[in-house]
């Protein structure tokens, strides 16, 4: 006889072993139909005569990582499962009892004395407390040592744009590499990248002159104004039928490694490597631009899509006349 219960964020299963015991254990899982399932499972084993045997660290840490693949997407698992293994490998961590505040400490103050940033270092240290938090609500360890642990400080700076100078040269040069419109389009609507590859026709109203940039993951929906600048040089490009404004080989939406590969040149020159990444570099200057020009930060931060106006304050309102 057995039952499954929650407890905190995750499922358990109570049952009494082949010799008369009562087991609790942690299913690892916060969905109920996977701890139905494992359920069942255990209930076989039981009859097949598999007597209790506790999880060992491997076991623990591939539950977790399923749990965290089947609820999170691709490229956060690939992260998480990256730093953990890092974690493990420097520290040398065998049983959840190795994991202590003072090896989280040392392994945190020794990513720093490497070439990572103090952001990335706390975004490793977010994985490791998730992965002692699974140990925590699967009593494998009494609390969280990372909550203990003294993390980096992050001094905000505010993002910096470009000149309307390297503008004009960032322009000249995407003429002549062919990818004036991917560019031209980030600098005067201040998209993010993702949204300008899976941009549709359907979704430029002309005659309202909007941009409607549809929903992404954790993103809201949302109308960017269309410039008549930029509206006129979307006319001159503009396809029949409402597939994707910039087609792959297909015809389909471009790749996201074909896409990145488009700016690799670009990418390479000296205002970029100052301002950062590409295409979020002009989201930058747009934004700037915009403020500068005396532009509402509370309009600004709907355009951009933030969240809240308060990470677009933190950002853009010291350039604003009324600072």
């Amino acid at each position: 006889m057995s039952s499954i219960y929650q407890r905190n964020r995750y499922w358990w299963i109570k049952y009494r072993d082949l010799d008369g015991v009562l087991r609790r254990e942690s299913l690892g899982t916060p969905h109920s139909g996977i701890a139905r399932k494992m359920q069942k499972i255990k209930i076989r084993q039981l009859r097949d005569g598999q007597k209790y045997q506790p999880a060992g660290f491997d076991s623990i840490v591939a539950d977790y990582l399923s749990t965290i693949r089947s609820t999170c997407n691709p490229n956060h698992y690939i992260n998480v499962k990256g730093r953990l293994d890092r974690y493990f490998t420097d520290c040398h961590i065998s049983t959840p009892l190795d994991i202590t505040t003072s090896s989280v400490q040392n392994w945190c103050n020794g990513l720093l004395r490497t070439d990572l940033r103090p952001r990335t270092v706390r975004g490793y240290m977010m994985s490791v407390s998730g992965f002692c938090s699974h140990l925590v609500d699967s009593d494998h360890l009494p609390d969280n040592p990372c909550r203990r642990v003294r993390l980096p400080r992050i001094h905000d700076m505010p993002p910096r744009f470009l000149t309307r100078l390297e503008v004009a040269g960032v322009l000249r040069l995407a003429r002549k590499l062919g990818i004036l419109p991917e560019i031209y389009l980030a600098l005067k609507s201040g998209l993010r990248s993702a949204e300008i590859r899976k941009l549709l026709w359907a979704d430029v109203l002309f005659e309202q002159d909007l941009i409607y940039v549809r929903k992404e993951q954790g993103k809201r929906p949302r109308s960017v104004p269309l410039t008549p600048r930029l509206k006129r040089f979307l006319l001159q490009m503009r396809r029949t039928g409402n597939g994707p404004v910039f087609r792959g080989e297909k015809g389909g939406f471009v790749g996201e490694k074909q896409w990145r590969q488009r700016f690799t040149p670009l990418s390479k020159l000296t205002c970029f490597k100052r301002c950062g990444k590409t295409l979020h570099a002009l989201r930058y200057t747009y934004a700037s631009w915009y403020v500068q020009n005396g532009g509402d930060i509370y309009r600004l931060s709907k355009i951009l899509g933030h969240g809240s106006v308060v990470t677009t304050q933190k950002s853009y309102a010291h350039l604003s006349a009324d600072f």
